[in-house]
């Protein structure tokens, strides 16, 4: 039986003051609920409990359809829908009031017969957000706050075949510092960022969880951030390198940690700094991707299936030797670059390691000579040609990923200015889609909103990540999002 779930999210807590009793004394008044949103099939639905739980403990609910009711209890509601004979999709919204504070359950139900060959996940409470080689699973985590307004933390897995999601914890913000989703893998195993006991901790689906661990030679664990179809090689990178760098490339094959090298110099030609990080890999696991981290350089390195490291685009790299002044007058000699750089994650590289994708960076001193202007503009790099194209038409871009077919995508750098066309690298780097949406709609048969900028692609291309800069209270934000393709999906 096929299932459709929309979104999941949990809510924050709605904090209300009302007005002042006595000095000190300010009433809170909240709504939480576990669910924010959620999809029915046409028929054949069992009902979807609710836990509901609200300052002051009194509450109540309301819903604006009557083919959408309601039962409630100690622990929330219980929700069902009548079937839907008709072919639309319909929605119902159902209110939960406690005192001053209220907020909303969206409850879709699709249509008898929508025909729509693939699903849209749009991810907005969700920090961040991963998918799986092999477009089985989608990672992420939320935030919440205990009693006590303390930080408390849930990971998600969510199957993407089933929308079946899995939360875990609650986990205390003292036990694990959740800063990012940084990977998948194929059975499903989420790695985050953790600030609290460094490198990531993993999260399984059936509950386990266990923390990364340092690399030979290595001070401090591994940060996991890319991972190979079926979960036996992954790369990140580690403090405290056997160099004696800040940062070191990392290499797990079936959980056994190795070092990677280090090209011999650093991106400027002069000796290693900070040292360099592996951030991606491709999903065959032949061709590893990172980047150097010297002050503000990020060259872009690579590791081919032998495991040499090399800079990424050397048949267009430029150096040349300049002489700028320090802030005290004095002058010195600088190596400016124009050549290849990455800032990105997991997801520059084809599926079949032939591709990767980058930002092809163009230096040149201002007129006082004390600063460097850079111009950024989209690169890819063919690994078995070691050729690279440059997109000199789509200043202010930077490559963010590429198909085993060549359709390549690109993003504005700093990630706040949308995505440009999809090209075709090997049909003469001519425009095949006029933008992500238009790719995705050829692709998936699904329209999505404009502004999308591309993050991952399963290996056989079933599923799509992508981002989306959103207008927050707090300011700008990026909320995730992912387009799948329906398959035999199963409850």
């Amino acid at each position: 039986m096929k299932t459709d779930f929309r979104i999941f999210v949990c809510l924050l807590p709605a904090v209300v003051l009302s007005g002042c009793k006595t000095l000190g004394e300010v009433e809170t008044h909240y709504v939480k609920l576990d669910y924010a949103e959620y999809s029915f099939r046409a028929a054949g639905n069992q009902p979807l409990v609710v836990e509901v739980r609200t300052s002051p403990a009194e509450w109540s609910a309301e819903s604006d359809a009557s083919w959408c009711r309601y039962t409630e209890d100690e622990f929330g509601l219980t929700i069902t829908v009548d079937d839907n004979v008709a072919e639309a999709e319909r929605r119902a919204v159902i209110t939960v009031t406690a005192g001053t504070a209220s907020q909303e359950i969206e409850v879709w139900q699709l249509g008898a017969e929508t025909g729509v060959p693939s699903r849209y996940r749009y991810m907005i409470d969700y920090f961040g957000g991963v998918i799986s080689p092999n477009g089985k699973w989608f990672g992420a985590f939320y935030n919440d706050y205990d009693e006590n307004d303390n930080t408390i933390n849930y990971p998600v897995i969510i199957n993407i075949e089933t929308d079946k999601r899995i939360v875990l914890g609650p986990y205390p913000a003292s036990m694990f510092g959740l800063a990012d989703a940084m990977a998948i893998t194929d059975q499903g195993t989420l790695y985050i960022d953790d600030s609290v006991n460094g490198g990531v901790v993993g999260f399984t689906p059936d509950g386990d969880y266990f923390l990364s661990q340092a690399a030979p030679g290595f001070s401090g664990a591994t940060v996991i951030e890319g991972s190979a179809l079926d979960g036996r090689v992954m790369v990140g990178w580690g403090t405290g390198s056997p160099e004696g760098y800040t940062y070191g490339p990392v290499k797990i094959v079936d959980g056994e940690y190795q070092p990677l090298p280090l090209p011999e110099l650093n991106y400027r030609g002069d000796e290693h700094d900070q040292g360099a990080m592996a951030r991606g890999i491709s999903a065959n696991g032949e061709i590893i991707y990172g980047s150097t981290w010297d002050n503000e350089d990020a060259g872009m390195i690579w590791w081919d299936a032998e495991g040499t490291a090399r800079y990424v685009g050397e048949d267009v790299r430029n150096e040349r030797e300049v002489t700028m002044v320090d802030w005290s007058g004095s002058e010195y000699t600088y190596t400016l670059v124009d050549g290849v750089q990455t800032w990105s994650g997991a997801g520059q590289a084809s599926p079949d390691g032939k591709w990767l994708a980058g930002t092809f960076t163009v230096e040149s001193l201002n007129e006082t000579r004390d600063r460097i202007n850079s111009t950024y503009y989209p690169a890819y790099f063919n690994t078995e040609t070691g050729q690279t194209t440059v997109l000199e038409d789509y200043e202010g871009y930077g490559g963010c990923g590429v198909t085993d077919e060549g359709f390549a995508f690109m993003a504005a750098v700093g990630g706040m200015g949308g995505s440009g066309p999809v090209v075709n690298l090997e049909n003469g780097a001519t425009v095949a889609y006029a933008s992500l949406e238009e790719y995705v709609q050829e692709r998936f048969g699904i329209n999505v909103p404009s502004g999308g900028q591309f993050k991952y692609m399963a290996a056989d291309g079933s599923v799509l990540l992508a981002s989306t800069v959103i207008a927050a209270p707090w300011g700008a934000d990026i909320a995730t999002w992912y387009v799948a393709k329906r398959g035999q999906e199963s409850e």
